[in-house]
């Protein structure tokens, strides 16, 4: 199999309910050259089925036991992963079907650059069990000029999580793997530590 140039790693376990969505947001990208890895910490009901359903040589289902949380599948992923690149997603998200496409084409004009953020606008809704809507979150300002910053991250004033972000896997080498000690704030950790390591090795785009 010829080497991806993006991986994209959805950590998972016990999501066989909504899982296919994300994964099916993978396939149907407009930009094709990728690699799907579904990183399972143990899952008990039919994730694995669901996963192996879909019949596609780019997506792998890998058993993860030594779990300990998304920090864990993350690194579990890397170290798994083909890529040039390293994309995440989370298993109960999904992405819109030029999102690989226009990353890409940012990551074309900016060869140098180690970590590619969107800077987007979103309305997050949070549901009960029965799909009651419990609160609505959104964000209706876009930054032109986001301040990427280690301030600018510890203030929450990046927008921008896991889901959409993509970095080098060369980068790996200075940044490190994961902070499997937290279960919290894990990505804020990650981010602060590429902007000690690459102050200027990133870029946002709308």
């Amino acid at each position: 199999m010829l080497t991806p140039k993006y991986s994209i790693i959805v950590p998972t376990k016990n999501r066989a309910y909504c899982i296919w969505r994300a994964i099916l947001s993978i396939v149907n990208q407009s930009f094709k050259d990728w690699e799907l890895l579904v990183i399972d910490g143990g899952s008990s009901d039919e994730t694995e089925k669901l996963v192996n359903e879909f019949d596609d040589k780019r997506i792998r289902f890998i058993p993860n036991p030594d779990d300990t949380g998304v920090a864990s599948a993350r690194n579990k992923g890397i170290k798994e992963s083909n890529g040039y690149f390293i994309g995440y997603l989370d298993s109960d998200d999904f992405v819109y079907l030029n999102w690989l496409a226009e990353m890409d084409k940012y990551i074309k004009r900016q060869p140098r650059k180690v970590l590619f953020m969107p800077n987007k606008l979103f309305t997050l809704k949070l549901v009960d069990d029965s799909n009651n809507t419990v609160k609505i979150f959104s964000q209706e300002k876009l930054f032109t000029k986001p301040i990427f910053s280690a301030k600018s991250i510890i203030n929450l004033k990046v927008q921008c999580d896991t889901n959409g972000m993509i970095h080098s896997k060369e980068s790996i080498q200075k940044v490190g793997l994961w902070n499997t000690n937290l279960s919290l704030y894990e990505d804020f950790e990650y981010l602060l530590r590429f902007v000690e390591y690459y102050p200027k090795g990133r870029q946002f785009m709308q």
